[in-house]
């Protein structure tokens, strides 16, 4: 398998433990369920910030779609529909961190809000990335040469340059270590304000 795709399904499934944990404690806050951690929240907001956001969708776009673009035209529409969701993706982002502020202010009707978008916004990422393993990675081994997976190889092999080493990836590491201790079990490591309503 090209290294390319061992690095996408990781990165995958290290967002959608963030986005899948988000959905799960908003539904909890909306039902009134659990008390907010606004540490926790804010991390991983900034955790979905920095990394699909910063490296993983910019490094889909311009290196494994456009290398099977240069290909083919089968799966066209399909990739032209995830470059626009990637470009979406960043304003739905927004919405969700506008959410938890209105939550921090204790705004009425915030919690049920709060629930709401990052239900939905996990939702949005489990489809999209349901798409692309499950239509443009086969479509990508079908399609891409030796000389086209060394180039995409390469590119997603800085994602883990920039997300394992250095300052950056000590950073990113440090963060996503702080939401997984602070996450309720059993979706995290337990611990931090986000306990069950007594």
């Amino acid at each position: 398998m090209p290294q390319a795709i061992q690095i996408i399904q990781k990165e995958h499934r290290l967002i959608t433990s963030v986005v899948e944990a988000i959905a799960r404690i908003g539904k909890a806050i909306g039902e009134d369920r659990l008390v907010p951690d606004f540490r926790l929240l804010h991390a991983m907001v900034d955790y979905l910030d920095r990394y699909p956001e910063r490296l993983h969708h910019p490094k889909e776009d311009r290196f494994l779609f456009a290398a099977i673009e240069r290909r083919t035209g089968d799966g066209a529409a399909e990739i032209s529909g995830l470059r626009r969701e990637h470009e979406g993706s960043y304003p739905a982002l927004e919405r969700l961190r506008a959410a938890l502020v209105d939550l921090e202010q204790r705004k009425v009707g915030a919690a049920q809000r709060f629930a709401e978008i990052a239900g939905g916004y996990a939702d949005f990422h489990w489809r999209h990335m349901r798409r692309e393993e499950e239509v443009v990675i086969p479509l990508a081994r079908r399609v891409l040469n030796d000389a086209d997976w060394k180039e995409v190889d390469a590119a997603f092999a800085e994602n883990v340059e920039l997300s394992e080493s250095g300052e950056n990836g000590r950073q990113l590491r440090q963060l996503f270590r702080e939401i997984a201790n602070l996450t309720p079990a059993p979706l995290g490591l337990g611990g931090g304000e986000g306990s069950p309503r007594a």
